[in-house]
C-alpha cells in the first residue's frame, strides 16, 4: 500500500517492519523473496557503494521499475518509479536511472541465547527492499543508480495516490546494451 505522499523519501518501498514512515510503499512479503525471485529472472547481485560521498555507484544488473496502484475506477494506473520522487537540486522528478540490484547481505550472526551461529539475510531484518537515493544501504536488494545522497529526495505529492492506495510494484531487466550507457553518465 501506498505510505509516504510528502517529505523526505530514503525508500521506493520496504515491509511494515521497516522504515514505512520513509517509505513510498509498504511492500507484503519477505525482502528474501524478492531477492530469489529475481536471480530466478537470472539477474546478479553486486555491491553496495558502501561510502557515502565516494562518488561510487552500486553495481550489479540494472532494472527499471515501475509503481502502479488501484485507481478509482478499479484499474491500474501506472507510474515509473523516478517520476515518483523530486530530487532537492533540481525541483524535478529524479533522472531514470534504473536500480541495481545489489543484493543485501547474508551475515552470520550469534543466537544470544543459545550460541548458535545462524545465516541471516540482512534484507529480512531490516525491512528495506529499494532505497530512492544511494543510501549506501547494505541491506537494500535495490538500490538507486543515481549518485543522490540521503536527504536529496522528497516526494512527487502531485503524482502519487492517497495514502493506503493498494499498490504494487512491476520490475523489469535493462538490456545490457541499455544499461552502460546508464552507468556512464
Amino acid at each position: 500500500r501506498t505510505q509516504l505522499r510528502e517529505g523526505l523519501v530514503e525508500l521506493l518501498g520496504c515491509t511494515p517492519e521497516g522504515k514505512a514512515y520513509e517509505s513510498l510503499v509498504v511492500l507484503e512479503g519477505k525482502p528474501s523473496d524478492l531477492y530469489y525471485a529475481l536471480q530466478r529472472l537470472g539477474l546478479k547481485p553486486g555491491l553496495v557503494a558502501n561510502m557515502e560521498g565516494s562518488g561510487k555507484r552500486p553495481r550489479g544488473d540494472l532494472l527499471d521499475i515501475w509503481v502502479e496502484w488501484k485507481d478509482k475506477d478499479g484499474g491500474w494506473t501506472r507510474a515509473r518509479a523516478e517520476n515518483l520522487v523530486v530530487d532537492l537540486e533540481t525541483g524535478k522528478p529524479v533522472q531514470r536511472r534504473g536500480w541495481v540490484f545489489v543484493g543485501s547481505e547474508f551475515v552470520v550472526a550469534e543466537d544470544p541465547v543459545t550460541k548458535q551461529k545462524l545465516d541471516y539475510f540482512l534484507a529480512n531484518g531490516t525491512g528495506s527492499m529499494v532505497t530512492a537515493s544511494a543510501g549506501y544501504n547494505t541491506s537494500t536488494i535495490l538500490d538507486s543508480a543515481l549518485r543522490l545522497e540521503y536527504g536529496q529526495t522528497v516526494a512527487n505529492t502531485p503524482a502519487l495516490p492517497p495514502a493506503g492506495t493498494l499498490a504494487r510494484f512491476r520490475f523489469a531487466p535493462v538490456p545490457p546494451e541499455e544499461a552502460e550507457p546508464i552507468y556512464k553518465l
